[in-house]
């Protein structure tokens, strides 16, 4: 399995630890040509997975010759062609194989654009995961599948590949530690190049720590804050406050963090979920964040503001409006 296939079943909750990995050392893949009853096979075999029903209606499958490809209804073939990574193919049922997530990701450079990649890329690297099959919604992960600096090991040593060139670009904008759609919308919108309609804030990093100082301990309980999206060139803390952020306990918890900051000689700017969906409350909180980020005006002309507005509507397509209902499970 490949592609959008092989990104379904990386979307679902699974223990991948103890799935056999081939090949157990670098080696030309051999496939076969795919045939009805294989692939009513795998079908069943990820159904049994668990994603969704529409992200099977079509399977992606890889094969290593030319000659193997087949047109039939149900399947897409692609050719990959030279020598595969060790341990890259997980087997999730006997003779049925998916790439492991870096593969996987690298795959995805080849059908998504530049901006779906980094969106991607953050997903991947993030701790949370969308719904197979286009659902709005996501769940919430434990650890991340993967880390920036392992799949830039590995877009290195493939970089001889199609696509990685691509994959290695679209990396240069993700961070670690996204735990939302909506995070990721946030930092995109913030380290993404001008020409993408990004601020092109280079020095960002999610869930950073800053230790409570000495002379700020009275004015928080907390002994070390972390920060959703912070801007060391400024020393300025974005947070992004979704529905949590409602209830009365941590809207003390906030003002005290608020506070902590202060004193610690630190600027917080609070990004209200409400704020993104507003296209006047958004172009007032982009003001906020170039002002403290010191971006020169002579940059921010209309033609930017247009490619603004298109990153905006994008990062914001799968993501629920203030007033539905939450989208974590």
């Amino acid at each position: 399995m490949s592609h959008r296939t092989a990104r379904a079943f990386h979307q679902l909750p699974l223990p991948l630890g103890d799935l056999r990995r081939f090949p157990l050392e670098p080696a030309p893949l051999k496939t076969g040509a795919p045939c009805a009853c294989s692939i009513a096979y795998a079908r069943a075999a990820l159904q049994r997975s668990g994603p969704a029903e529409e992200a099977l209606e079509n399977l992606e499958v890889i094969v290593s010759k030319p000659s193997e490809r087949r047109v039939m209804p149900g399947i897409t073939c692609h050719l990959l062609g030279g020598e595969l990574p060790a341990r890259t193919l997980l087997e999730i049922e006997k003779g049925v194989l998916v790439p492991d997530v870096r593969l996987c990701a690298l795959g995805a450079a080849s059908y998504l654009s530049l901006r779906e990649l980094i969106e991607y890329y953050f997903e991947l690297c993030g701790t949370y995961a969308l719904f197979p099959g286009g659902n709005e919604s996501y769940r919430k992960l434990k650890t991340a599948r993967t880390t920036t600096e392992d799949l830039r090991a590995f877009f290195l040593a493939m970089r001889q590949r199609n696509h990685a060139a691509k994959a290695l670009r679209a990396l240069r904008y993700v961070r670690d530690g996204s735990r939302s759609p909506m995070e990721t919308a946030t930092v995109m919108l913030l380290v993404l190049s001008m020409r993408e309609g990004g601020l092109g804030i280079r020095s960002v990093t999610m869930n950073h720590e800053i230790p409570v100082t000495k002379a700020a301990r009275k004015l928080t309980r907390r002994k070390t804050l972390i920060c959703d999206a912070f801007i060391a060139r400024c020393l300025l803390d974005i947070e992004y406050n979704g529905i949590l952020h409602e209830q009365t306990d941590q809207r003390i918890i906030d003002a005290e963090r608020l506070n902590a900051l202060h004193a610690m000689g630190y600027e917080m700017l609070v990004i209200d979920r409400s704020a993104l969906f507003s296209v006047l409350s958004f172009r007032r909180l982009m003001a906020s964040i170039e002002r403290h980020a010191h971006i020169k005006q002579r940059y921010l002309n209309e033609a930017f503001r247009i490619r603004q507005e298109e990153l905006r509507t994008f990062v914001l397509r799968n993501c629920r409006k203030p007033d539905d209902s939450p989208s974590t499970p």
